[in-house]
């Protein structure tokens, strides 16, 4: 009956379907009819509650899952929830499921609350509703078969597959908290937890109300107390605690407590006294003792005790309040016991701490004085300075607390402390004193005691004294010789010397040293040497300059080392040779005059005793002369006049000196000046020329005798023609000793101007010259140059000299008064009519003897006709060219003019001014327009303009042959 009644209920549907099949056969219909008829139609349901959670125990906020199991694949409706109730206690706990898509089981997670409870967790009941009660809910299987029965199958309980304890009630919160504070630390204490399952405490901390930072936890149930170290101190901290149980559920919170860490005074550093630590004290009724401030962070006050073994069996504890310090008075100390003072500080907190000095001892006896000496190590009897003293000691000593420092002074007398003051010098056992003034000749003591650590002060010790002397030795006299003084030794290799006078008064005379040297107060042959008290000494093995002198010098020192001033002797020369000549004044090469006396100083290496001088000439027969000497020098007195380029010896014989030395005779020979030779350059030339004119009408050279050069002159005190003349042949020799007469000079100044004339040329002078020299070099071979005489004056000279075979000739000039116009003229002989080249060298000076002008240049020089003349042309007939030669005497304007036979010019040849000389011109058969002339008779005429305007003219014939 069901499966009918569904096939028809399918059948309606199948046949809304079949609307849009309209070919379908009957044998499908009833394939599908009998599928439709083996369908599921059994109803879904529950067939166990299991949980995947382990078995055991669980706490508040554990979950727990729990899952239904159906007997086939259901799926719930849109909306629909399956809640499932659990077994919790008092009051059931419900947990949802809210989706389900064809699934055989589907599950939720519980989670414990506070106050739920089961021993063995189970479900109480598995229910279906809907979020919207309106539309319902469904769960149902694949099939649409509606689940409507829930209930639980027998043994099918979550309770019979697992063993889950649900524990949902936290302790009760911790009691009895407390916090103590320390340095650094907090220690808190409660009471313990009675619960059972009770597991351990959790402490939460900060440094602000109600904390929630979990700072620890106990390890145990059992734990009431725990400290917290290394905190900050003087900041407050808050704590709290709460309980957990052994399923993990925790308690309230207990109550807060709150507390400060704090520091507890530290001790700072104490010593005995009332400033640096002292050990030893001389004291017998008072102790005294300072100390660091305590490091607390709030105010400490002191207390302090004295005691040798306890801390306080002397003094005990009394206040002092702030202070830092204490003074103990009214005590009775005993010598040789240490006593020691204790510090303790309290702060607000009423904690404390306390320091200890390490111990100060008692020392009433007074150390045991020494020996003093005078001087830095060993005793003294004088020193040397008057600006410090000096003491060393030994021997004080202190068998208690030892010796601290010691004091010294210094008096004039023994044990007086008139000069320095008690002065403490530490340690040491030296003294210096460089701060005060010491005199000279006065006795110091030094006074010394001792001092011991604890302040007793021995007995003062006294030095034997001390003198002061700085007075250097009086110093003596020194002789070269060792009994009377001597001025000179022969002898090269030994020297010796001796001493007195010397003295001191104080220290004495300890030792004396001397030295040996080339110059007064000189050390370069021997330095300082000490020969102890010796006052005399002899020295060998030297090797002593000839002719040098040498001193010995001589100095003592006294006892404390002050050294006299040296004495020195006059000095000992040593002679072991001859005299010798040093210089000749003037020289040699310095030539003697001719017409004054030339006196020659012979200067002697040493004061000649006797010697013997003879003047011997070469030239002449004899020379007079005259000799004076005086210690080591001779004046040579050579008496004029003496002969030019002579040749003067002098002997010098028997030179004996004061030791009885004699020299070997010398010869020394001097020339004698060159005649007219001004500035002693052994030549005459235009420089000595210059210097004759300039010093004209004042000059006397002659007249002479003798043969040139070695005139001897034999002046009449005039100056006139013969003195012009000795110079003239002076002046002749000296050129003609030289090879050449031309030099080439460098252009400086004007240039003189030269013309030239048909008979030579005139060289005319620049203004200001006085006197010059001209030379010059010419062809020999075409002409011949001479100085024109035809001028001259007796205010002028004029020389000159020639080298006909080389071409060349040399004028000097000079004016003895001035004048216009000065010239110097050259006569000039042509041997063809070519013309030439000619060297022309000159230099010309001034009144005051200063160069004018100098240089050398080439002249060009034309031969000039004696007159005007026109030459007949060549060749003649000619074709197609001549020649035409024609003369000027002088400068000329020149015209020459070709003219045909009927007198018609032709053409001009020459229209212009030309110089003196033998000229020539070519015709080449053109007109004025360059056109040939034809065969014939042509005539040539020559207009020659002269200087004075006279005109001279000329006409020849020539014949062109075509």
């Amino acid at each position: 009956m069901i499966i009918l009644s569904r096939s028809k209920h399918i059948w309606k549907r199948l046949s809304k379907l079949n609307k849009r099949i309209r070919s379908r056969t009957i044998g499908a219909f009833i394939c599908v009819l009998v599928s439709l008829q083996s369908q599921d139609v059994a109803r879904p349901t529950i067939d166990s509650i299991t949980s995947a959670t382990d078995d055991g125990a669980y706490g508040i906020g554990s979950g727990i899952d729990v899952t239904v199991n159906f007997s086939e694949e259901v799926s719930l409706s849109d909306g629909g929830i399956v809640r499932i109730s659990l077994n919790t206690g008092v009051a059931n706990t419900s947990i949802e499921i809210g989706s389900i898509t064809d699934a055989t089981s589907a599950s939720s997670v519980y989670t414990v609350q506070a106050g739920d409870s089961s021993s063995d967790l189970s479900v109480s009941s598995v229910s279906l509703a809907a979020s919207d009660p309106t539309i319902g809910a469904t769960l149902q299987d694949g099939a649409g078969n509606i689940m409507l029965d829930f209930s639980i199958p027998s043994d099918g309980n979550l309770d019979d597959f697992k063993e889950i304890r649900i524990d949902g009630f936290a302790p009760e919160a911790p009691s009895g908290l407390s916090a103590s504070p320390s340095d650094g630390a907090v220690t808190l204490e409660w009471n313990r937890n009675s619960e059972s399952d009770f597991s351990k405490y959790r402490i939460f901390a900060g440094i602000s109300s109600t904390p929630t930072t979990v700072v620890d936890s106990t390890t145990a149930a059992t734990d009431t107390t725990k400290t917290f170290s290394n905190l900050d101190n003087d900041t407050t901290y808050y704590y709290r605690l709460t309980c957990i149980d052994s399923l993990g559920n925790e308690s309230d919170y207990s109550d807060e407590k709150a507390a400060t860490p704090f520091s507890p005074p530290s001790a700072g550093n104490i010593r005995d006294g009332l400033s640096a630590d002292v050990d030893w004290t001389n004291s017998p009724d008072s102790l005294s003792a300072n100390w660091d401030v305590f490091v607390d962070n709030g105010t400490v006050t002191y207390q302090y005790a004295v005691g040798i073994s306890a801390v306080d069996d002397i003094v005990g504890w009394n206040n002092v309040g702030l202070d830092i310090s204490v003074a103990v008075l009214g005590l009775n100390l005993f010598e040789g016991f240490t006593y020691q003072v204790s510090v303790r500080g309290t702060d607000y907190t009423l904690a404390s701490d306390t320091a200890t000095t390490d111990g100060i001892t008692i020392d009433f006896a007074s150390p045991s004085a020494g020996t003093v000496n005078d001087g830095p190590l060993v005793d003294l009897t004088f020193t040397a300075s008057d600006t410090s003293l000096s003491a060393n000691w030994t021997g004080f000593s202190d068998d208690a607390s030892g010796i601290d420092f010691y004091d010294y002074a210094i008096g004039d007398s023994p044990g007086d402390t008139n000069v320095v003051t008690w002065t403490n010098t530490g340690p040491n056992t030296t003294a210096t004193n460089s701060d005060t003034t010491f005199h000279d000749g006065v006795t110091y003591y030094f006074s010394v005691r001792a001092v011991d650590v604890a302040g007793n002060t021995s007995d003062a010790a006294t030095s034997d004294g001390v003198t002061v002397d700085v007075s250097p030795p009086i110093p003596g006299n020194v002789i070269d010789a060792l009994a009377e003084d001597s001025d000179w030794t022969t002898d090269s290799t030994s020297l010796s010397a001796s001493w007195y006078g010397f003295s001191d008064e104080l220290s004495g005379i300890d030792y004396y040293e001397f030295a040996l040297g080339s110059d007064s107060g000189g050390t370069d042959l021997v330095s300082w040497f000490n020969i102890g008290v010796d006052s005399s000494v002899i020295l060998t093995n030297l090797s002593l300059r000839d002719s040098a002198t040498y001193y010995f010098s001589v100095r003592a020192t006294d006892e404390v080392g002050n050294v006299s001033s040296a004495s020195i002797s006059n000095g000992i020369t040593v002679d072991i040779s001859p005299p010798s000549v040093l210089s000749l004044v003037p020289s040699m090469e310095t030539p003697l005059k001719l017409t004054e006396n030339s006196d020659i100083i012979i200067t002697f290496s040493e004061v000649i005793e006797t010697l013997l001088v003879e003047v011997v000439p070469s030239l002449m027969s004899t020379v007079q002369y005259q000799v004076n000497r005086s210690d080591d020098q001779v004046t040579l007195t050579v008496e004029a006049p003496l002969a030019s380029l002579d040749t003067i010896s002098l002997s010098l014989k028997n030179v004996t000196d004061l030791r009885g030395l004699v020299a070997n005779d010398t010869v020394y020979e001097y020339h004698t000046a060159l005649l007219a030779d001004f500035n002693a350059d052994y030549e005459v030339d235009i420089t000595d020329l210059t210097e004759f004119v300039s010093l004209w009408p004042d000059v006397d050279i002659g007249p002479v005798t003798g043969e040139i050069p070695h005139f001897i002159p034999d002046l009449d005190g005039e100056t006139n023609l013969r003195d012009g003349m000795t110079f003239a042949r002076m002046w002749r020799w000296s050129h003609d000793q030289n090879d050449s007469l031309i030099l080439a000079r460098a252009f400086t100044g004007e240039e003189p101007e030269i013309s030239q004339s048909r008979h030579g040329l005139a060289i005319h002078l620049p203004e200001g010259v006085s006197t010059g020299e001209i030379a010059l070099q010419y062809p020999q071979f075409k002409m011949n140059i001479d100085m024109a005489t035809e001028n001259l004056s007796s205010k002028e000279i004029l020389i000159s000299t020639k080298r006909a075979e080389l071409g060349q000739i040399l004028v000097d000039f000079g004016y003895f008064e001035d004048k216009d116009g000065k010239e110097v003229e050259l006569v000039i002989e042509h041997f063809d009519k070519s013309s030439s080249n000619i060297l022309l060298s000159y230099i010309f000076y001034s009144a005051d003897k200063n160069i004018v002008s100098m240089g050398t240049k080439s002249l060009n020089t034309r031969t000039v006709p004696e007159e005007f003349e026109l030459h007949q042309n060549y060749p003649n007939p000619f074709n197609p060219t001549t020649t035409i030669l024609y003369d000027l005497p002088e400068n000329s304007q020149v015209e020459l003019v070709i003219y045909d036979i009927l007198g018609r010019q032709v053409r001009t040849l020459l229209h212009e001014g030309k110089m003196a000389g033998y000229h020539s011109a070519t015709w080449d058969g053109k007109d004025g327009i360059g056109l040939p002339v034809g065969t014939g008779v042509y005539i040539y005429r020559i207009h020659a303009r002269e200087a004075d305007d006279a005109t001279y003219s000329r006409a020849r014939k020539m014949l062109m042959l075509r």
